[in-house]
């Protein structure tokens, strides 16, 4: 790029990042003045003597321990789904041991807080760690973001941007942020685009590993291109420019088509708001009333045991010595009386009372009132219900709840697909091709794998399904009843080994057995791996048009072939090759008439093993293989 053209493209880039700051501020602002004092609100210390009835906080550790303990479960699946079974195999194990090493579970935990905080939680995926050859994330206060205030999908974001902070030294010793890179390269005379003095000061202490930069990142659109721009914090220099690479096809035919790397976490979307809701939304109202309630009954309470009004008549002359014990119980009003009143009027004790039931009832009420806005009831919370409600309302009471507990679950699992496709996406674009991967896995034992990148990332379009592991859990089970129950009809009718053995290894996966997998108790016989190490000759088959040429092989199990050959790409190898596998098949048939084909796969005594299991509820199905 020519130097005015990086002049130009430098000064377009700066006015633009002005204008886009200006309308998200103009638009967000009073949500984020609001957001700020309601953070304040809960970081205020509790007055001595007065108690706080903290619902923000007894919600927020809820959703934590609720999505917390429930771990989440990864597949991945690629459309050339032969070829790639290994690769997608080692990406699963990748993203398993990048999980446990990044700690992740930490992150999601903060995840959730901001979620109850702010409406949402901000991750950025831009960082690929070189050394351990890992792609890592920060999260950015909500705040401090600058989000497009027209829409609130990151797919149709113009813009986004975010405040954070560097440390001084990765400054210096990154690629990413080296301090060079803060004087603009090849700019001749033009001192207006070089770092000014004050800024260049500003870095002075760089040399210093306990210092922060503060730092302004600004995705935009320009010129029909997408770019990751890099300021200081007031944006008023530009550090960096990046222009976002095309991964896909379809990303380098149209280049708005690359993504941000940002991801928007939100537990419960607000209409037409970039943020969803609050805890303190939903309970903030009841949480103050309830609050000064209990307050209210606590100080009534204490008038009422301690300090009840003694009125004494001055005139009796009652010691100094014995007011002062007196006054530890009562407050003590000295009254002047007129002559000639009896001794019962000389002194006399003055109760107060209120109507504190009235004050719990309010109270109680309330905190119905934020159960119904939270879903969150006492069978939530492990609470035994109270009151005389029988066992089915009290299951539906159940269902109710773990309705809402599914959809919370299932926004937090679309979002954590969402880092996980960027998870992907790093590993495509920054692992160099000669670099390996170390990872460590729990299988019989820990073990360690060194893998490079295409060990384990695939060429083909990866899809990507995330799910909760508990519900996974009860689903597989339930699958696992259904497979046993229909296995009786279904062994008998299938006519491969590959089709026996796919349907047990089936059973096995779903079985949820740690360490245990359908093809490490049923490996893969002769003729599958025969079979499937022709699917790429038959998707290809223009290529390799010699060497299709002797199929079908004396001794081949030729139902397996068929079943394993109708999955690959549909083209007119494929049809030629299904159509002399059947022939052949046909031929066999008719010299053996009278002994009908009966596969002998390895699964089929497993899988009537594990009808035999099934008649034992006490017997775990694996158990009998």
């Amino acid at each position: 790029m020519k130097t005015k053209e990086l002049i130009k493209l430098q000064w377009e880039l700066l006015s633009k990042v002005q204008r886009e700051y200006q309308e998200w501020y103009d638009h967000i602002n009073s949500w984020r003045s609001e957001v700020q004092q309601e953070v304040k609100k809960l970081k205020d210390p509790v007055q001595q003597g007065d108690i706080k009835i903290d619902l923000v906080k007894e919600n927020t550790d809820l959703e934590r321990a609720t999505f917390l303990l429930d771990d989440i479960d990864v597949e991945f699946v690629t459309e050339d789904w032969v070829i790639a079974t290994k690769q997608v195999k080692n990406l699963k194990n990748t993203y398993k041991y990048d999980f446990i090493d990044t700690d992740r579970k930490s992150k999601q935990d903060q995840i959730i807080i901001d979620n109850c905080n702010y409406g949402i939680a901000v991750e950025i995926m831009d960082i690929y760690d070189e050394d351990e050859q890992q792609p890592m994330s920060v999260l950015v206060n909500p705040d401090a973001c600058i989000p497009d205030p027209k829409c609130t999908d990151w797919s149709e974001m113009r813009f986004f941007g975010y405040s954070r902070k560097v440390l001084a030294y990765k400054l210096e010793n990154s690629d990413v942020y080296d301090i060079q890179d803060l004087v603009i390269s090849d700019v001749g005379e033009d001192s207006n685009l070089r770092l000014s003095n004050d800024a260049r000061d500003s870095y002075s202490f760089i040399t210093s590993n306990e210092w922060y930069c503060d730092l302004y990142e600004h995705y935009t659109m320009h010129n029909g291109k997408k770019y990751l721009t890099t300021w200081v914090n007031d944006r008023s220099t530009l550090i960096r420019a990046i222009e976002l690479s095309p991964l896909t096809k379809a990303e380098e035919l149209n280049p708005m088509k690359c993504r941000y790397n940002v991801i928007f976490h939100r537990r419960k979307s607000f209409p037409y708001r970039w943020a969803g809701y609050r805890v303190m939304e939903e309970v903030g109202n009841e949480q103050d009333i309830i609050t000064t309630l209990k307050n209210l009954e606590i100080e009534q309470a204490r008038i009422s045991a301690h300090w009840p009004d003694l009125y004494i008549n001055a005139g009796l002359g009652v010691e100094q010595g014995k007011l002062s014990k007196l006054k530890k119980w009562w407050r003590i009003i000295p009254v002047n009386l007129p002559q000639g009143q009896n001794m019962q009027q000389q002194m006399y004790e003055k109760n107060y009372s209120g109507n504190t039931n009235l004050s719990s009832v309010s109270a109680q009420w309330l905190y119905d009132r934020t159960q119904r806005n939270t879903h969150y009831t006492d069978l939530t919370t492990g609470i035994s219900p109270t009151g005389s409600q029988t066992k089915g309302e009290i299951q539906q009471l159940q269902q109710n709840a773990n309705k809402f507990i599914a959809w919370v679950s299932s926004n937090y699992m679309k979002w954590e697909r969402d880092y996980t496709f960027l998870w992907y996406r790093m590993y495509q674009e920054y692992m160099p091709a000669d670099a390996k991967k170390i990872i460590a896995l729990f299988d019989k034992g820990w073990m360690a794998r060194t893998l490079r990148k295409d060990e384990f990332i695939t060429n083909g379009k990866l899809i990507i399904n995330v799910t909760s592991a508990g519900q996974e859990k009860i689903k597989n089970e339930q699958a696992v009843t259904k497979l046993l129950a229909l296995s009786q009809t279904i062994i008998p009718t299938l006519k491969s080994e590959y089709s026996i053995n796919t349907f047990t290894r089936a059973l096995v996966d779903k079985s949820g057995i740690d360490g245990v997998d359908g093809e490490t108790i049923i490996p893969l016989s002769y003729d599958e791996q025969l079979a499937l190490s022709r699917v790429e000759i038959i998707n290809n088959y223009a290529e390799h048009k010699q060497l299709i040429q002797s199929w079908p092989e004396a001794g081949e199990d030729l139902q397996t072939h068929i079943d394993i050959y109708n999955k690959c790409l549909d083209n007119e190898c494929r049809k030629d090759i299904l159509k002399r596998y059947m022939d052949a098949q046909l031929r066999k048939k008719e010299l053996l008439p009278t002994m009908p084909e009966q596969a002998d796969g390895q699964g089929s005594n497993i899988a009537m093993n594990l009808l035999a299991g099934q008649q034992n509820a006490n017997t775990q199905p694996i158990a009998t293989m």
